[in-house]
């Protein structure tokens, strides 16, 4: 019996801590996935990520998503196999949830701080394959009380619990192969 791939992870990162989200994908790495970077900025993000043999892929990231950029994450994700896509800021999310719709590849959007952006809350009701992942205890009950599925909500911290994340996005990517078991 041959053992499965590793989950393969694209970090989409439009605006985030760039150095966590480095750490993160060491971490990711060390849990045995494999992670590809789609960001929209040019600064040293790419680099760090290219340093470490990651696969870095660089298109605008705007909070109106070109249709390059979308198609982009979708074929890339389909050519390589990508199991879900890990969104960072809200012009992540919506590239993330768009393109997931199109390659049937689920999203987990992390939301850093005490509330849910809405622009975030918006994207997230885009797809039924669309997650978040909340880093405080007001952002969880923030996204509880707009109506945010508790089976689409999940609580992790993203630079003191990256064995959580890792388990959020596997569990993510784990669901939608079981549906597309069930459709056969």
């Amino acid at each position: 019996m041959s053992a499965a791939p590793p989950l393969h992870v694209l970090e989409i990162v439009a605006a985030a801590d760039h150095g966590a989200i480095a750490r993160l994908a060491d971490e990711l790495e060390r849990a045995g996935a494999r992670v590809s970077v789609l960001c929209g900025d040019a600064r040293d993000t790419p680099l760090a990520h290219r340093a470490a043999g990651r696969t870095v892929l660089q298109a605008a990231l705007a909070d109106d998503p070109s249709w390059a950029t979308i198609r982009l994450a979708a074929s890339w994700s389909v050519s390589e196999n990508v199991d879900v896509f890990h969104a960072h800021g809200a012009a992540a999310h919506l590239v993330a949830v768009l393109a997931g719709a199109l390659c049937e590849v689920p999203c987990v959007a992390t939301i850093p701080g005490d509330e849910i952006p809405m622009l975030d809350l918006e994207a997230h009701r885009l797809g039924d394959r669309a997650h978040l992942c909340v880093e405080g205890a007001q952002a969880f009950h923030h996204a509880r009380a707009l109506g945010v599925a508790p089976a689409r909500l999940h609580h992790a911290a993203l630079g003191r619990e990256p064995a959580r994340v890792y388990d959020v996005l596997r569990a993510c990517a784990q669901a939608q192969d079981a549906l597309r078991n069930r459709r056969g």
